[in-house]
C-alpha cells in the first residue's frame, strides 16, 4: 500500500488477469510486512480482484530472497519459476515480454488488450 511502484504497476496486472485468465494466467499478488487491515481498503481502491496472499512477517519475501519491490514471479504451469522481474514494468508492453516466458502463445498484439 506504500510502494509507489507498487501503486503504478497493479492496473497492469490487474488488466493482465482480466485479459488472460481464460488462457490459464493467475495473478497472484503479496503484500509484504502490513498489517492485514490496511491490505482490503487498498485493493478496493484500486479496483484489483486477483488474490492477495499476506506475508506480515516478511517470510516469503525472505524465502524468495526479494529485495526490491515490486518484484514480480512468473511461474509456468508446471509450477517452476521461469523469470523473475524485479522493479517496477514501464507498461503494458513491458509486462507481455515477461509473460510471454509462461505463455509463449501470447502475441505481441495481444499485450494491449
Amino acid at each position: 500500500t506504500w510502494c509507489g511502484p507498487c501503486r503504478v504497476e497493479m492496473p497492469l496486472l490487474q488488466a493482465a488477469h482480466e485479459d488472460h485468465a481464460g488462457a490459464g494466467l493467475a495473478v497472484i499478488g503479496i503484500d509484504v510486512q502490513e498489517q492485514p487491515d490496511v491490505v482490503p481498503p487498498f485493493l478496493e481502491e484500486l479496483g484489483l480482484t486477483f488474490p492477495v496472499g499476506l506475508d506480515p512477517v516478511g517470510s516469503v519475501r525472505a524465502t524468495y530472497r526479494v529485495r526490491t519491490l515490486p518484484t514480480t514471479f512468473f511461474v509456468d504451469r508446471a509450477g517452476d519459476i521461469a523469470t523473475m522481474r524485479p522493479g517496477m514494468f514501464a507498461g503494458r508492453e513491458d509486462l507481455a515480454s515477461s509473460l510471454r516466458f509462461i505463455m509463449p502463445e501470447l502475441r505481441p498484439d495481444e499485450a494491449r488488450r
